[in-house]
């Protein structure tokens, strides 16, 4: 299972409504899949120093 955020939910507490979100499932945390994958391909071009910027899904917010 996979969660999406975005920057306007992440910068109000985006992950407490993940972690409310596992609570009333009952899911385990583990059954979220990808995050560790996500973060190795963000860091691969930051790596070579290229800049990595993320998209707010045009929620018309600023990131």
């Amino acid at each position: 299972m996979a969660v999406n955020i975005s920057s306007l939910q992440f910068r109000r507490g985006g992950l407490e409504e993940v972690k409310a979100a596992l609570n009333a499932s009952g899911l385990p945390a583990e059954c979220l899949d990808g995050a560790d994958q996500a973060i190795e391909l963000i860091d691969q071009p930051k790596a070579l120093g290229v800049h990595v910027a993320l998209n707010d899904f045009d929620t018309g917010s600023p990131a």
